[in-house]
């Protein structure tokens, strides 16, 4: 009890640490992507929190494991892996499981990334460019 007790302090430290990214650039609209983390308490499954803290001009989709029930609310969409299927995003946010911020992209770096093979763990993502930039197709 103690150890799971130890990772969850840990883990809410890490996130805390990493929510002023989180923040919007200039108070501007923007469409971003968050592969989440891999922690018991998911704040990203409290829109009305999300919309408080992040601003109403921000949406944000959030890429969970398929433990969690996918949902819409406000400005926040809970999605699945499997469920990705572009990076047409303002920004791209990679939490590891543990909740620390491992990766901060524009919609561009993370197209760039997945050129190569990047963001293997998503398999409806492909790396073929379709004639709207930023998306990707089969």
């Amino acid at each position: 009890m103690a150890d799971w007790l130890r990772r969850q302090e840990r883990d809410s430290k890490n996130l805390l640490h990493s929510w002023p990214f989180l923040t919007p650039r200039a108070n501007r609209p923007e469409n971003n992507l968050l592969i989440g983390p891999e922690i018991s308490f998911q704040p990203f499954l409290a829109p009305g929190y999300i919309r408080k803290s992040l601003g109403p001009k921000t949406k944000l989709t959030v890429v969970l494991r398929d433990s969690y029930p996918r949902s819409k609310g406000l400005t926040t969409e809970i999605i699945h892996p499997v469920d990705l299927k572009t990076l047409a995003y303002d920004r791209v946010f990679v939490f590891s499981r543990e909740a620390c911020l491992i990766g901060l992209y524009s919609g561009q770096e993370a197209q760039a990334l997945l050129e190569p093979g990047g963001f293997s763990q998503f398999p409806s993502l492909r790396r073929v460019r379709s004639a709207r930039a930023g998306s990707i197709t089969d």
